[in-house]
C-alpha cells in the first residue's frame, strides 16, 4: 500500500480473513439486510412482484454472505445450504405434482 494511502484506520484494521475483520464485515451485512427487510415490511403493497422479489434476494444473499464469513466450516455450512436447497425443491415439486 502506498504510504499516502496509510491512515490510523487501516494500520487498526484487520487483515482479510481475520476472525475480527470478518466479523465487522458480517455485522454490517446483516445491519443492511435489517435495513432491507424494515423497507419491505413498510413497502410490501406499493412494490411491484420484480421489485419485492428483488429486494427479498438481496436480503437473503446478505445474510447468507454475513453467515459464510464467520461459519468455522465452510464445507458444513454449504453441504447444509445445498440440502436445505434440495429439500425444499423436492417438497415443492411433489407438492405441484
Amino acid at each position: 500500500m502506498s504510504p499516502l494511502f496509510v491512515t490510523a484506520e487501516s494500520r487498526e484494521r484487520p487483515a482479510p480473513g481475520d476472525p475480527a475483520a470478518n466479523r465487522v464485515v458480517a455485522d454490517r451485512l446483516l445491519r443492511l439486510a435489517g435495513r432491507v427487510e424494515d423497507f419491505l415490511d413498510g413497502a410490501t403493497e406499493t412494490l411491484c412482484f420484480e421489485e419485492y422479489d428483488a429486494l427479498r434476494e438481496t436480503e437473503t444473499k446478505l445474510r447468507a454472505f454475513a453467515n459464510l464469513l464467520v461459519t468455522r466450516d465452510t464445507d458444513h455450512f454449504l453441504r447444509d445450504e445445498l440440502s436445505v436447497a434440495s429439500e425444499v425443491l423436492e417438497h415443492l415439486r411433489d407438492r405441484l405434482g
